[in-house]
């Protein structure tokens, strides 16, 4: 598992330019590039996923999202799943959907960037119990050389490739910037395509012993 320092060691090995003392990048721009490929990787992946709650208020359909918020996974309520929409698609299942009647929510949607909603919205009778999302949550910044990417480690290779990639590119050495963006790429695809291979096997039908 990468730590900042060994991820920031492995992008100067990438780019040649292993001492610090004599080099175009300081530290602090290699960990800005390095937070950079952690919060491109998880938002391409849509990885980490994270739980949030909140309770539900009578005629109230709007709630707040969470700050690290990109999109929602599941939405439940009163541990009910909803399904989700676009806020667009509301409109083809009644006209009327914005001036309903309050009653038991069976859709959740999203907003904007900062808020989701439920509709219907809740009534009197489903105030006052948990709606909780699951939703992809933008990984946070590194902060010390000992913290590690919230990311699967086996993604976390990927990411002094494209740190590599943004040194280079900054600098103007163009072949090897695409080089190092390629090989993020690659390590990307090829490492994905086996966790979702491992996953489907896990879920296939398996006959009883």
């Amino acid at each position: 598992m990468g730590t900042r320092l060994t991820l920031t060691e492995t992008v100067r090995r990438y780019i040649d330019e292993e001492d610090s003392a004599n080099s175009h990048f300081s530290d602090d721009e290699i960990y800005d590039y390095v937070n950079q490929a952690i919060r491109y990787l998880g938002t391409d992946l849509e990885w980490p996923l994270q739980l949030a709650q909140a309770t539900s208020v009578a005629d109230q359909a709007v709630y707040t999202l969470p700050d690290d918020f990109i999109s929602l996974a599941e939405v439940y309520f009163d541990n009910s799943p909803l399904t989700i929409l676009d806020r667009g698609d509301l409109k083809h299942i009644s006209s009327q959907w914005q001036e309903s009647t309050a009653s038991l929510p069976r859709y959740a949607y999203k907003q904007d960037n900062r808020k989701f909603g439920v509709w219907p919205k809740p009534d009197s009778d489903h105030a006052d119990l948990a709606i909780q999302i699951q939703y992809v949550k933008l990984p946070p910044d590194l902060d010390s050389d000992t913290a590690v990417p919230d990311l699967h480690t086996a993604f976390q290779d990927c990411l002094p490739f494209y740190a590599s990639f943004l040194c280079e590119h900054k600098i103007g050495n163009t072949k090897r910037a695409d080089k190092n963006y390629e090989f993020y790429d690659l390590h990307k695809k090829r490492i994905q395509s086996k966790l979702q291979r491992f996953s489907d096997d896990l879920m296939r039908l398996r006959w009883p012993r």
